[in-house]
């Protein structure tokens, strides 16, 4: 069975608890992937996918998810950033 990749919505509040509006967020794997499955696809760590919050602070990305890829313990690295460009969060997240 293919590999697909997997919708994934993130939301993001700043400190006091506001929607993270019309900010950013910044995904990139920890690693280079390939699919668990031969012909699969085959992604670069270095590849750097820029979503563009909402006025509630979400968005929706399409992500490789780590549980069908090689490594089997990838993770990928997510930055947000407010709506002047400022980093407000860090952290990892595996899909």
């Amino acid at each position: 069975m293919p590999v697909t990749q997997q919708s994934v919505t993130l939301t993001f509040q700043d400190p006091s608890g506001q929607p993270l509006a019309n900010g950013r967020v910044d995904i990139r794997l920890q690693v280079d992937i390939s699919a668990a499955t031969s012909g699969g696809p085959q992604v670069c760590a270095g590849r750097l996918v820029s979503v563009t919050l909402n006025g509630s602070g979400s968005a929706t990305v399409l992500l490789w998810p780590n549980s069908s890829t090689f490594p089997a313990h990838s993770v990928y690295f997510v930055t947000a950033f407010t709506a002047l460009g400022q980093p407000a969060w860090k952290g990892e997240l595996t899909v």
